[in-house]
């Protein structure tokens, strides 16, 4: 890794990366707004905490099946852990000011995880292509009073709950707030 100390943006696609403790310089990079590690083979979160100004993380397209190792990046604004091998949404309570939330291909099958984000300034939440099955996991939406996109269907991808009939016009009812869905 060539990126100086005081770099603002890390971007490593398809690098081979399996840890990110292989990135020895990452935990000096205190001024990392942005660090981007899409399509490499981690397998766990870690060696992120000294990252307290991280804005944005992209660890899309790994190997991930925990979600941890996130709690002191609390000045998050977008996380974005789609195709990887998560079942449960956790890990979520200390990024208060998380606005986009990118779940999408994985295997999560419940949205209660996301209780750990009410009251809190999540936007624009995404898990199409999940085994969520039941309208009522819909409820967990509802403590999310900024929340203005929900997107559990997109490009023929969805959730089981989508094919439910009335699945659109329910959710409209059960999330008023919502502007877009899908």
């Amino acid at each position: 890794m060539a990126a100086p100390s005081s770099a603002r943006e890390l971007h490593l696609f398809d690098a081979g990366i399996a840890s990110l403790s292989e990135l020895v310089e990452l935990p000096r990079m205190l001024s990392l707004r942005s660090l981007n590690l899409h399509c490499n083979r981690v397998e766990r979160i870690s060696h992120l905490e000294s990252l307290t100004q991280l804005r944005s993380l992209n660890l899309s397209s790994n190997l991930i099946e925990v979600m941890a190792g996130l709690h002191t990046l609390t000045q998050l604004h977008a996380l974005d852990l789609s195709c990887n091998r998560i079942r449960l949404i956790d890990g979520l309570a200390t990024l208060r000011n998380l606005r986009r939330l990118l779940l999408s291909f994985n295997r999560i099958a419940s949205l209660a995880g996301l209780v750990q984000c009410h009251g809190g300034a999540l936007e624009h939440f995404e898990a199409y292509g999940n085994r969520i099955a039941l309208l009522r996991e819909a409820e967990y939406l509802r403590g999310l009073p900024r929340l203005t996109e929900v997107v559990l269907r997109r490009h023929g991808q969805d959730n089981p709950l989508c094919r439910e009939p009335g699945y659109r016009e329910r959710l409209l009812v059960l999330l008023p707030f919502v502007r877009v869905i899908d």
